[in-house]
């Protein structure tokens, strides 16, 4: 598995169903993510992945939300 190619893969899904909080900052609820049949079909282990982006600070979660 390409880590790198997994989390830029990650990040397009989440400019795909993420919205943009009153700060700006785009968001997606971690159910939106788990429950999309293309993330499904993209990420077999979504959580090893979101792991894998957040140890490279390209996103950081808060209770059931992903930001970028």
């Amino acid at each position: 598995m390409n880590v790198d190619h997994e989390v830029s893969l990650l990040v397009e899904q989440i400019h795909r169903l993420g919205t943009r909080d009153k700060d700006g900052k785009l968001k997606v609820r971690f159910g939106v993510l788990f429950n999309d049949d293309q993330c499904a079909n993209l990420f077999e282990a979504m959580v090893e992945t979101l792991k894998a982006a957040k140890l490279k600070k390209t996103v950081r979660n808060t209770i059931g939300k992903v930001f970028v």
